[in-house]
């Protein structure tokens, strides 16, 4: 399954977490993810953390500096809105961006929860 997403520049910083929402984002173009690969996976059984590496296709007239600050900011979802630790919760952090070609990137996303 493919999926898309509005690439996005995060512009403020005002928030953080579950509500990075309310900052101010500007629409850069677009991303398809076509492939997936798990990179590594915590071995431990306990945290199941893990390292996905997305193949993407993006649609955008913005410089490479941009669209790699947007793919980190477009792929990075951290926190959550409990008032307490070890909810569970996943925090996924995007790393990495790099230009395979022209129009096509891989991103790194690291995936763990709050345990």
């Amino acid at each position: 399954m493919m999926t898309h997403y509005d690439l996005q520049v995060r512009e403020t910083h005002k928030y953080v977490g579950t509500y990075q929402h309310l900052d101010r984002w500007r629409e850069i173009g677009r991303a398809r993810v076509i492939g997936t690969e798990q990179i590594s996976k915590d071995a431990d059984g306990i945290e199941e953390a893990q390292v996905v590496r997305h193949t993407v296709t993006v649609h955008s007239e913005a410089p490479d500096d941009e669209i790699a600050r947007a793919l980190r900011d477009t792929f990075t979802r951290q926190g959550c809105a409990h008032e307490y630790d070890c909810c569970g919760c996943w925090s996924h952090t995007a790393r990495r961006p790099r230009k395979l070609s022209p129009g096509c990137w891989e991103v790194d996303v690291s995936s763990s929860r709050n345990y």
